[in-house]
């Protein structure tokens, strides 16, 4: 399978989950990935038993996919805090459903990375 798959140009192209502001959350974190310059921010919003979850960033289309479909994923499910911190690379493989070099595995895993440090520090 192409590393640029439909879904993942789709996704680059219609992402899910960007916003614009990022005071409308409670926690947000910031990852980059000095390799290549790609980054996100990942911001998490705490309403009830939900978490809503936005981002920004620029980067490849795999960094900024990746995001997206986390967020098409956690939109029609909104995760708990422990889903977000049991969520593995594994996981986030899957949905892309595309091989990942060691190369870009970092911009694979950077949304994932985003929200996970979001999380922490609401936690701190």
């Amino acid at each position: 399978m192409d590393l640029y798959a439909e879904n993942i140009l789709h996704h680059y192209k219609n992402p899910i989950g960007k916003i614009e502001d990022e005071t409308k959350f409670d926690c947000c974190h910031r990852e980059l990935n000095p390799s290549c310059g790609d980054e996100i921010t990942a911001c998490i919003k705490f309403d009830d038993d939900k978490i809503n979850i936005g981002w920004k960033g620029t980067g490849c289309a795999v960094s900024q996919s990746a995001i997206s479909m986390l967020c098409e994923i956690w939109q029609e499910n909104p995760p708990t805090e422990d889903d977000l911190l049991k969520f593995s690379k594994e996981d986030m493989l899957e949905i892309l459903n595309v091989p990942v070099s060691n190369k870009r595995m970092k911009c694979a895993l950077l949304g994932m990375n985003a929200v996970k440090n979001a999380l922490q520090n609401k936690n701190n």
